[in-house]
């Protein structure tokens, strides 16, 4: 009994021991294996993109480098492994770095520099605007680049549109107003806000309204560094503007206090006119179990904010914390690989994320594909790129501007009231 228990016993482990192993193989002569622990798997948006990366990429340097992957389920679990890694000395030749790892990782020393590599080659530099630079720069070095950026203007119900004799998108906030205000008379709420979680909806659009002010407010929302003070005229003056939307009774009741979920719905399902969101909300429209259709994701149009402004976030990128001349050039052709133009198509199309690049082409395949995004990628081409606020403040301004959002929303504190108190906790928050 017991050695037949025994036998089961061994052969389990060794089943387990074989699929432990399984997709991994002795190295080649000559041939050197990247390990690339990656969060991007299973049922992560971006695991299909990932999966072709390392496929082209084995495929182009077969003999020479092979990516070897390590699934690590969950975007917090890999951020914990990579932190536990970097104080042991073990992190990976090629290192994603989210939020703030990136930091966690330059001030070990570990993060190799970057700017060398790119003034060698021009063209590859030059798929990465200066704003994407500038944020993956510490103390003059580049030190990570990214594969994927972002795009944010409103999306607009081209149905309530039509039935209040609105003709199309503002080009100016005045006009915005009037459109508001049309679509308020034929009995439509012009556009979903909310000031809870981060008050992600009305923060987007508090980030154009100042960006709209003049030279002060369009050089604040395209820092490359942290807020200190926001006790300024284009801050408070796009505050004041922000605020007519409650007071003049253009959004939902339920947006002060209300969480994303409830702008998101009320969108979708119709109560509202327009929402200023994000391209991965475009999937949404025609999901029902997002609440959308087929129907109501063909009504949907997408435009820039008024003054032709966008949001583009710069994303953190992957670094190289190889520690062998021979992990740093392995981990470099991977860099550039992950990074190059055709890499960042292939993903566009996969529509796992958009491209950080200003410089490639969009094909028109790409375009056709899917209407919303074809046509805002167009759009911003044209367009004045800034960040939004959530990506300008220190930690812990986000929760007291969501707070102070929703007395202000009320009524019940003043712009420059709002302002000052944003300026303390900035203060009270930097490093």
């Amino acid at each position: 009994m017991f050695k037949h228990a025994l036998r089961i016993c061994l052969a389990g482990m060794a089943l387990m021991f074989l699929m432990a192993c399984q997709g991994k193989k002795e190295a080649a002569p000559g041939e050197y294996v990247i390990k690339y622990p990656t969060h991007q798997v299973g049922a992560n948006s971006s695991a299909a993109a990932n999966a072709e990366m390392v496929r082209t990429f084995n495929e182009k340097y077969k003999g020479k480098y092979r990516i070897e992957v390590e699934e690590i389920p969950g975007d917090q679990n890999y951020a914990d492994k990579m932190k536990v890694l970097a104080v042991s000395g073990q992190l990976p030749d090629l290192v994603y770095t989210p939020d703030i790892l990136l930091d966690v990782l330059y001030a070990q020393g570990v993060c190799m520099d970057l700017t060398p590599a790119l003034n060698a080659d021009p063209q590859w530099k030059a798929l990465f605007p200066e704003m994407v630079l500038n944020h993956n720069t510490r103390d003059g070095k580049v030190i990570a680049l990214p594969n994927e950026g972002q795009l944010i203007g409103y999306y607009y119900n081209r149905e309530l549109f039509e039935k209040a004799g609105v003709a199309g998108p503002a080009k100016t906030w005045d006009e915005f107003f009037q459109i508001c205000a049309k679509l308020k008379a034929a009995g439509i709420t012009p556009i979903s806000m909310q000031t809870g979680d981060n008050a992600w909806c009305s923060q987007l659009v508090l980030t154009e309204m100042i960006a709209a002010t003049g030279s002060e407010g369009y050089a604040f929302t395209t820092s490359s560094s942290f807020h200190e003070n926001y006790s300024i005229p284009s801050f408070i003056n796009g505050l004041k503007q922000l605020q007519r939307i409650w007071t003049e009774g253009y959004t939902t009741r339920d947006s002060i206090g209300g969480m994303y979920e409830h702008a998101a719905n009320n969108f979708i399902s119709g109560r509202t006119a327009m929402i200023a969101n994000g391209t991965w909300m475009i999937g949404s429209f025609s999901d029902p179990d997002m609440g959308g259709s087929q129907e109501f994701a063909d009504n949907v149009e997408i435009a820039l904010f008024p003054g032709d402004f966008y949001i583009s976030n710069p994303f953190e990128g992957f670094a190289i914390c190889a520690k062998t001349p021979e992990g740093q050039e392995a981990a470099l052709a991977m860099l550039k690989h992950w990074t190059s133009a055709e890499t960042q198509l292939s993903n566009l199309r996969s529509a796992s994320g958009l491209l950080p690049s200003g410089t490639i082409e969009i094909p028109q395949d790409v375009i056709e594909k899917n209407r919303l995004l074809g046509q805002i990628l167009v759009l911003s081409r044209n367009g004045k790129a800034t960040r939004s606020l959530s990506n300008l403040w220190y930690p812990g301004v986000s929760d007291v501007f969501s707070q102070q959002l929703a007395l202000f929303a009320a009524g019940q504190t003043s712009a420059e009231a709002l302002a000052g108190e944003i300026t303390r906790i900035a203060q009270q928050n930097k490093p």
